[in-house]
């Protein structure tokens, strides 16, 4: 994968973060590629977490500062990450289908060490998103007592 985003890379005019996607076929290992994104993705702080702080290596890079005594590929330390907001939906659709007690997806949370829109020096996107699944939580309990009167 590292060396088919390379050789992409050598081919585009782009010099930034970006995220990427490779699809392998297990029947011929032939890699596809799915999504490019160029620019920040959600998980980026994900990286921070586990080791490496990509939106402070490129501005630095951006600032002239050399940077070249970095190590390409850094080892990185492994740590769960969880969208809180996508996996609650995830959660509720899996309890449906009886597939996700509450008790063992609590357990899959307490593994995780990296979230999105979560961290302690700025809450105010995990209020954010705290404050519109409340929302919706509200407006779907009301929707609900409506039918019922």
């Amino acid at each position: 994968m590292s060396e088919n985003t390379s050789r992409l890379l050598k081919l585009l005019p782009f010099h930034s973060i970006f995220g990427i996607e490779w699809l392998e076929d297990k029947r011929t290992g032939k890699l596809h590629l799915i999504d490019f994104n160029a620019r920040p993705f959600s998980s980026i702080g994900h990286l921070q977490d586990s080791g490496l702080n990509l939106p402070y290596f490129y501005y630095q890079e951006l600032l002239g500062t050399d940077i070249s005594d970095q190590t390409l590929k850094p080892v990185l330390q492994h740590k769960y990450w969880v969208d809180l907001k996508g996996d609650i939906k995830s959660f509720r659709q899996h309890q449906r289908r009886g597939n996700l007690s509450i008790g063992n997806w609590l357990l899959s949370l307490m593994r995780c060490r990296s979230f999105a829109f979560f961290r302690w020096h700025d809450l105010r996107p995990s209020l954010h998103i705290l404050w519109t699944m409340l929302q919706h939580v509200g407006s779907s309990a009301l929707r609900r007592l409506g039918g019922q009167f």
